[in-house]
């Protein structure tokens, strides 16, 4: 693993097969030539609690967030990796 961008502490509930995440703390890379931080090594961003939702797809196995409609971004797709 080469480090983290962001990272952020919060709640999640599953409501009608979507994932809302309610995001308490945010923290991420502040500086423009750094790319990835140990995780200690990033910024507090101070805002208002705000939520990120997300879905399951693929058995299970991908975690997609849900953009916007018009949006100009394809998303992220984060896949569970076997420990």
């Amino acid at each position: 693993m080469l480090g983290h961008l962001e990272y952020f502490n919060g709640t999640y509930q599953i409501i009608d097969e979507k994932i809302e995440v309610t995001v308490q703390e945010y923290f991420n890379v502040q500086g423009i030539n750094e790319l990835y931080l140990d995780k200690d090594d990033l910024t507090m961003i101070e805002r208002e609690p705000f939520t990120r939702d997300y879905q399951l797809r693929n058995n299970n196995s991908e975690l997609h967030t849900i953009m916007p409609l018009y949006s100009s971004s394809l998303g992220i797709i984060y896949d569970r990796v076997e420990k």
